[in-house]
């Protein structure tokens, strides 16, 4: 399902979310959720959505990587990854060790 949000356009994960909405902060193997795969890959929207949705901001995965640390690890660019952290502080989440 992870892979899946992050695929689709945003309309069709509104419309996924309505009919499950449980579904938001399901998790993969390793962790991780919707959230954090889509600040890992740089998906500035989805991961605007998943807040307003009610995503678990906090979350981390079975490494213990963060949002912080799936920005700073992230495949995207400098500019998606400060709107990606514009967008984390917006929702209130901030982190009490510095990223190394």
């Amino acid at each position: 399902l992870i892979s899946v949000y992050n695929a689709l356009p945003l309309f069709v994960i509104k419309k996924l979310q309505l009919a499950l909405p449980s579904s938001v902060d399901v998790t993969d193997i390793n962790g991780a959720s919707s959230f954090l795969a889509a600040a890992y890959k740089g998906h500035v929207e989805h991961v605007g959505l998943l807040a307003e949705m009610g995503a678990d901001l906090s979350i981390k995965n079975k490494h213990e990587m963060d949002v912080f640390d799936c920005i700073y690890e992230s495949e995207a660019s400098a500019e998606k990854e400060a709107a990606i952290l514009n967008l984390v502080k917006k929702h209130g989440v901030v982190r009490n060790n510095p990223i190394p």
